[in-house]
C-alpha cells in the first residue's frame, strides 16, 4: 500500500510537471513568433541570425504596413506566409487574412501546410488544441479555411488564398500578405509592373483599418 500510494505521488508529480511544461511552452510560443515557428512547426533551419531578427521586426510592425526583401532560401515564405499568420491568429482567432502571390499554385501550397499544421501536427494540437474541429467542405478549401473557435460571425474565412490574377475585392480583411507578387515571369515591362501596382492599390483598399 505505502509503494503504492508513493507511485501515486510520483505520478501526480510527473502530471503536474508535464502540465507546467505545456503551460510554459505554450506560454513562448505565443510571446515570440521565432519560437513559434523553430520548435512549434519544426523550421528546424532557422537561426538567430537573421531569422530571429526577422521575426522580431514582424512582432514589432504587427499592425503597420510592412516590406521585407529577402533572398531565395531564407525562409521568407515559411517565416511570413506560413508562420506568421498562425502565430497571429493565437492572438486573435477574429483575425482574418488575405494571402496573395503571383502564382495561385504558390498560396494554395501556403495554405495546405497550414492546414497539415492545424490538423496533424502533435506539438501545436498539444499546446492549443484542434483548430481544425467542426471542419467542413465549407469551412476548410484549398483556397480558404476557417479555424475553430472564433468569436465573431464573419463572411470572410481565417485565410483565403488569393493571386494577382484573381480579384477579391467583394471581401473584407484585416491583415494582407503579397508574398513574391513580382518574379521572374513578370517584372520585363512596365506593363507588367503596372500591373503589380495596380493589384496592391485594390487590394490593401479591401483591408479593414
Amino acid at each position: 500500500t505505502v509503494n503504492l500510494l508513493d507511485e501515486l505521488d510520483q505520478s501526480s508529480k510527473k502530471r503536474k510537471l508535464f502540465r507546467l511544461l505545456i503551460e510554459k511552452q505554450r506560454r513562448m510560443a505565443k510571446a515570440s513568433l521565432y519560437y513559434f515557428a523553430k520548435y512549434i512547426l519544426q523550421f528546424t533551419e532557422m537561426e538567430p541570425q537573421p531569422h530571429l531578427e526577422v521575426c522580431r521586426f514582424i512582432e514589432r510592425n504587427r499592425n503597420h504596413n510592412m516590406l521585407m526583401l529577402l533572398p531565395r532560401g531564407t525562409f521568407k515564405s515559411s517565416i511570413c506566409s506560413v508562420a506568421y499568420p498562425m502565430w497571429d491568429l493565437l492572438q486573435n482567432r477574429d483575425i482574418r487574412f488575405l494571402l496573395s502571390s503571383y502564382e495561385a499554385d504558390n498560396t494554395k501550397n501556403w495554405l495546405k501546410l497550414i492546414t497539415t499544421h492545424y490538423e496533424q501536427n502533435h506539438r501545436f494540437r498539444l499546446l492549443f488544441g484542434d483548430w481544425s474541429s467542426g471542419r467542413s467542405d465549407r469551412t476548410w478549401r484549398a483556397m480558404a479555411i476557417a479555424v475553430a473557435g472564433r468569436t465573431k460571425f464573419q463572411a470572410q474565412d481565417s485565410i483565403v488564398a488569393s493571386s494577382l490574377k484573381s480579384t477579391d475585392v467583394s471581401q473584407h480583411f484585416d491583415k494582407g500578405i503579397f508574398d513574391d507578387l513580382v518574379t521572374d515571369k513578370n517584372y520585363k515591362t512596365r506593363e507588367n509592373v503596372d500591373e503589380v501596382d495596380s493589384y496592391l492599390q485594390k487590394m490593401t483598399g479591401i483591408l479593414d483599418p
